[in-house]
């Protein structure tokens, strides 16, 4: 009564589950359903399929076992009695769930009444999958008068759906950044040995890993990566064993006379637990057991060859220790028993996760610069913070700047993703202008250069190399000026005008208010009816020209906002007054 099982005294899902990676609340006790009974009288698991869980969320199902003293076999119909039923393993659980069963040592006693037993599975799922859950049984029964022992193997499906807040099984040190990207990303869960956790990651800008702790990957365009890790569990599996001779101590059944040796052998695992007993291939000395796909769990594990005889107890034909890593390797029993172990890894659990990094556009931070208006076009642009020599502008927060001081402009600015970029600074220079202090008889510039030079009418003045000139003759100035900053600049020209009172005493006119904002008067007293008159600028070009006609008071207004600042003379007949428009 052989079955080709497979048997772990401790699934590496439990063992890993429970001591690597996290605490898990312990079980509530179990209730055993008492309604849990086979309608054909056979041992049976109830319920008949389990709930599907949710990642991220508690779970907890109630297993009962129904295992009646007797029953009849569907297959022989022989009576069987069951003495005892040992629960040796579960394995197949989803991450983070547990196994506990209500009795002390996984063992009943069905002849003794024991009938009925329970267990849960329980805790918090971490990823999601349609998992195998295997449950494996050991049976001591009596039939035809003789003890018989058999391992039985129950299966379940459980199907864990992805929830809230699924763990990962991977970690990585940036989610998103500006313009390029490098993460570190490490696999967090491994399966504790015998068994082999593999990995393959696709970080989706075309590169690919394998190992827990990949090299730096580096994102350097802009956009979203999906970045993949495919964890794998294989396990050490029995493929095929394989014998090319036996020992001699096989020949001393009745039947060995007249055939060859009926070999077979038994597999037990670090517990000295049989885990799987071999057909017996008849009338050979040479065989191979193929297609076996036994997973080795709970090493060490150890193949003992037998000769199966009739009508005396089975002969030993040796025993070998399996080797603890996979592929094809020669044994020999040392007593004559020679042949080869078959040790594969087959892929137990796979499952994927998922995450996604991204990698932002940095902002445009392009100047444009339109006489002393500066700006930033970016419509993706949503911040701007303004700086002059590196320090805030205050009140500035706008696309648009109006420069009005010397300096080096430069603008920090925010696109809609938060990503920040500052811009190349830009030096102002504005232009100057000499302004005449009629009260302080000087002309000047603003004191922010650090060298100056002063010309008269064109013509350099010697020694004239500040900011301002005290006392200077009427004419044309300009000046030369360099700052610190880099901006050399020469001014417009500044007219220092002719010294005049607003009125004058005995004069054939007078104008007032001087200077001159947008309208002045005219007082002529002798003067009545209309008259030409041209205004003049500081270089002698005719810029207005219109006839007065004067009041019975000798009076009349003469509007010049239209008129830009300087200095301007009046031709009136033959007579000249200067005026200050400001």
């Amino acid at each position: 009564m052989n079955s080709n099982l497979i048997l772990a005294k401790c699934s590496w899902f439990i063992c890993f589950i429970s001591l690597s990676l996290f605490s898990i609340a312990q079980c509530t006790t179990c209730t055993i359903d008492q309604t849990c009974v086979s309608p054909d009288g056979l041992p049976m698991f109830c319920p008949a399929e389990l709930a599907p869980g949710y990642t991220g969320e508690y779970y907890e199902q109630n297993l009962t076992f129904y295992l009646p003293s007797n029953f009849s076999d569907p297959g022989t119909g022989v009576a069987v009695t069951l003495i005892d039923v040992f629960v040796s393993s579960v394995a197949g659980l989803p991450y983070g769930l547990e196994f506990n069963i209500n009795d002390a040592d996984s063992t009943y006693h069905p002849s003794d009444g024991d009938t009925l037993g329970c267990a849960t599975i329980c805790g918090t799922p971490l990823l999601p999958g349609i998992y195998n859950v295997v449950i494996t049984i050991d049976v001591l029964a009596e039939a035809f008068g003789f003890e018989i022992t058999q391992i039985q193997s129950y299966s379940y499906t459980v199907e864990i759906i992805p929830g809230e807040g699924s763990a990962a099984s991977f970690t990585w040190d940036n989610s998103a950044a500006c313009n390029n990207l490098s993460v570190n990303y490490e696999a967090t869960l491994v399966a504790p040995e015998p068994s082999v956790t593999s990995y393959s990651w696709d970080f989706g800008n075309g590169s690919n890993a394998t190992g827990a702790s990949p090299p730096t990957v580096n994102y350097d365009e802009v956009g979203d990566y999906n970045v993949i890790l495919t964890t794998s569990v294989s396990e050490l599996s029995l493929n095929a064993v394989s014998i090319s001779d036996l020992s001699g101590a096989w020949g001393n059944d009745l039947d060995d006379f007249l055939n060859s040796a009926d070999p077979y052998f038994i597999l037990t695992d670090g517990n000295s637990t049989t885990v799987y007993s071999s057909d017996v291939i008849s009338n050979v000395s040479s065989t191979t057991w193929s297609g076996l796909n036994i997973l080795l769990t709970n090493p060490p594990y150890t193949v003992t060859f037998f000769d199966s005889d009739d009508l005396s107890v089975d002969d030993a034909l040796g025993a070998i220790v399996l080797p603890t890593g996979n592929g094809i390797d020669p044994f020999d029993a040392q007593n004559g028993t020679v042949g080869t172990t078959d040790v594969g890894l087959q892929v137990t659990s796979e499952f994927s996760d998922t995450t996604t990094v991204s990698v932002f556009p940095t902002p445009n931070a392009s100047l444009i610069v339109t006489g002393n208006t500066i700006s930033l076009s970016d419509p993706d642009l949503v911040t701007f913070f303004w700086f002059l020599n590196d320090e805030p502008i205050a009140n500035e927060f706008g696309p648009t700047l109006e420069m009005q001081e010397m300096g080096n402009y430069t603008c920090i600015v925010t696109n809609e993703f938060g990503c920040q970029a500052l811009t190349s600074a830009y030096l102002y220079c504005p232009e100057i202008t000499p302004v005449w202090d009629g009260d302080a008889l000087t002309i000047s510039i603003d004191n922010s250069y650090s060298t100056y030079q002063w010309y008269f009418n064109g013509i350099l003045i010697p020694g004239a190399t500040t900011y301002f000139l005290s006392n200077p003759s009427p004419g044309n100035y300009s000046v030369q000026a360099i700052s610190d900053l880099g901006c050399s600049t020469t001014s417009q020209i500044g007219i220092v005008p002719q010294s005049i009172e607003e009125f004058e005493k005995g004069a054939s006119f007078t104008i007032y208010p001087i200077p001159v904002e947008t309208e002045f008067s005219l007082k002529c007293v002798s003067c009545r009816g209309n008259y030409p008159v041209k205004i003049i600028d500081s270089v002698g070009s005719l810029v207005h020209e219109l006839v007065l006609s004067f009041d019975q008071s000798g009076r009349v207004k003469i509007n010049v906002s239209q008129l830009s600042q300087g200095v301007y003379f009046i031709s009136f007949e033959n007579e000249q007054k200067r005026f200050l428009k400001l």
